[in-house]
Parts: C-alpha cells; sequence; structure tokens
C-alpha cells in the first residue's frame, strides 16, 4: 500500500482515480498501446492521489481538524490561506494580457462536426464495438460518406450523426481532446469515453475572435488570478513533494 508521510492511500482510491483518468484521456493519442497508456493512467493516478494526500495533511493541521473529519470547507480555507498573500490582478495587468492576446480575451474556437457511437457501458466490453468502428473507419477512408454511414450505424443516427456545433466543453473531455485536435474534414480514428466508441469528423472550424475589451475584462482578470493561484499551489506543492516521506511506489 502507498503511504504519505504514513497516510495511507487505498487501492480503491487509486482504482478509482486511475478509472476518472482512464475515461478522461480515452482519446488522448489512439496510438498508444494500451499497456504504455494504462501505465501512463496509474502514474498519474497516483501522483495526483499524493498531491491531493499532501494538502488533506496540511489543511487538516491548519484548521486542527482530524483527517477523518476533513470536509471540503476545511480544504478551502487552507487554500484561502496559501492564497491570501498573492497580489490582486491589476487594470495594467489585464491590459497587457489582452494586447498578448490571451485566451481569455477571444471567443471560445468553435466547430460544426458529426460522429458514429456505439453504446458501451463505462465498465462493459468495448471489443465488438471496436471491431465495427474499426470497419466503419476503414469505409470512411475509402471514400464512404460520414452520414450516410452514421444513419446505418450509430446508436445516435438522426441527420447522420450532425452535432450542429460545439465549443470546448460541451463534450466529455476524452471526446474534446479528439474532436478539438482534428483539421477541418479530418475524420478520428475509434476512441471510447464513457459513454462508449466513437468516431468523430470535422466538417467546418470557426476560428475564435478577438472580444471587446470590456466584455472580456472580468474573464481575462479572473484567469489571470486562477493562473497564479494554480503557479502558487504548483510551487507549494513541489516544495512539500520533495521531502515527503512517500512509500509502495513499485520502482
Amino acid at each position: 500500500m502507498i503511504s504519505v508521510n504514513g497516510i495511507p492511500i487505498d487501492e480503491a482510491a487509486l482504482f478509482r482515480e486511475a478509472a476518472r483518468l482512464r475515461a478522461a484521456f480515452a482519446g488522448e493519442d489512439p496510438t498508444l498501446p494500451p499497456e504504455e497508456r494504462e501505465r501512463q493512467v496509474r502514474l498519474w493516478a497516483t501522483e495526483n492521489l499524493i498531491e491531493q494526500t499532501l494538502v488533506r495533511e496540511a489543511a487538516a493541521a491548519f484548521t486542527a481538524t482530524a483527517l477523518s473529519d476533513l470536509t471540503d470547507g476545511h480544504i478551502g480555507m487552507f487554500r484561502n490561506r496559501l492564497f491570501r498573500d498573492l497580489p490582486e490582478i491589476g487594470l495594467s495587468a489585464v491590459r497587457a494580457a489582452y494586447d498578448r492576446r490571451h485566451p481569455a480575451s477571444l471567443s471560445p474556437r468553435k466547430v460544426s462536426a458529426a460522429h458514429i457511437v456505439r453504446h458501451v457501458e463505462p465498465d462493459g466490453d468495448a471489443t465488438g464495438a471496436f471491431g465495427l468502428m474499426a470497419a466503419i473507419f476503414d469505409r470512411l477512408m475509402q471514400g464512404e460518406r460520414f452520414d450516410v454511414l452514421a444513419a446505418r450505424y450509430s446508436d445516435c443516427p438522426d441527420d447522420g450523426g450532425a452535432l450542429g456545433v460545439v465549443e470546448p466543453g460541451d463534450m466529455v473531455p476524452g471526446f474534446d481532446t479528439v474532436l478539438f485536435g482534428l483539421r477541418e474534414s479530418g475524420i478520428s480514428p475509434p476512441f471510447r469515453t464513457v459513454f462508449g466508441v466513437h468516431i468523430v469528423t470535422v466538417h467546418r472550424i470557426i476560428p475564435p475572435v478577438r472580444q471587446p475589451f470590456d466584455v472580456c475584462r472580468a474573464a481575462l482578470a479572473e484567469a489571470l488570478d486562477h493562473q497564479q493561484q494554480e503557479q502558487a499551489m504548483d510551487d507549494w506543492l513541489r516544495a512539500r513533494r520533495a521531502v515527503a516521506c512517500v512509500q509502495g511506489i513499485a520502482p
């Protein structure tokens, strides 16, 4: 069993975190061999839980609360203390970020897309679905029409699998990763999300446009504040991780 400064991380927690990451990054690099993907997922899950344990340990000490009684509220109190001395985001910083075309100053990049899906339960066997979708993908690569194959084989066949106009965050993360990684007219290989096995295509890319400063000023300030909070947390975790006693990790 893995432990952090004597605090155990049970296998069930590791299993749940790995399952969450597996679903979130289902479409990430479909060329990665399954065994390497699983090794990477377990490594990410382990590091996430180590970091979460360090935060919980610090929050328990800061609020004088037993770990077994710790709540999200206690963790929020610790985070607020960690961020309390960060500088306020001033107008000049916001204007500079706008001039650099910070992503928060732009409207979201959107795509007009369609997909073919075979539904599979999150923990279900997708072997058959992947086999069918691989055959459909081959037919698409040979020039058959996406909408025709979607209407015939998809579990969501309406309008040839059309999704309409989609922007980041509209779909589950694994789907987003694949969809927004495609070029116009691109077609993805089969990939899995919590909903099943998909093939997705992008009909048209709608590029982001710069918004007026007054429209995005608040979003820019919020984004800059979030960035400095993330940096402060990363710095804190790096320092704590360097001196933490972590045991039970296989070499």
